[in-house]
Order: structure tokens, then sequence, then C-alpha cells
């Protein structure tokens, strides 16, 4: 399982940590772009997808957000993408 306490940005081209709670986007000493590590999304099963609603909060499991979903701004059937060399699950 996934703990928002372990989860951290670390930074792609010096690898110093940042706490989640800098909300950066760059690293402060190299300028470099910043990784989420510490989380492993959970793929929901293609039959569980198919019973949710429509938008975001369908793919909770796999998004590094530990709070209940709920805040939508109507969005519609957003897509999943395979990424290359990860597995699918059904």
């Amino acid at each position: 399982m996934n703990n928002p306490e372990t989860m951290a940005l670390r930074c792609a081209g010096c690898g110093r940590s940042h706490a989640l709670d800098e909300l950066a986007w760059r690293c402060a000493d190299c300028h470099g772009v910043l990784d989420l590590t510490g989380f492993t999304p959970a793929m929901p099963k293609a039959a569980d997808l198919a019973t949710r609603r429509p938008g975001l909060w369908r793919y909770a499991e796999a998004l590094p957000i530990f709070e209940p979903p709920g805040i939508t701004m109507g969005e519609g059937m957003t897509p999943l993408v395979t990424t290359p060399g990860q597995p699918v699950s059904d």
C-alpha cells in the first residue's frame, strides 16, 4: 500500500529529495525536473472501470492522491493509456 509519508519528489538531475508539501516543479539546486518516488499505482480492473462514472476519479487507485475523491469539474471519459513496458490488467 502506498503511504504519503514515504513519497517524495526527487530531482532527475542531481538526486536531491524535496518534500511533497514544497509544491515545487523544479529542483531548488539545479532546476532539474522532479519525479515522484515512493508511489506505485494500483491499476483498476477493466470490469471495475466499466461500472464507474465517467471522469478522472474512475482511476483513483492509479493516482497519488490520498484524500477521498469527489471534486469534479464535470470532465468526461478520461482515457487511460498504457505505459510502454508496464503490464496491463483486465
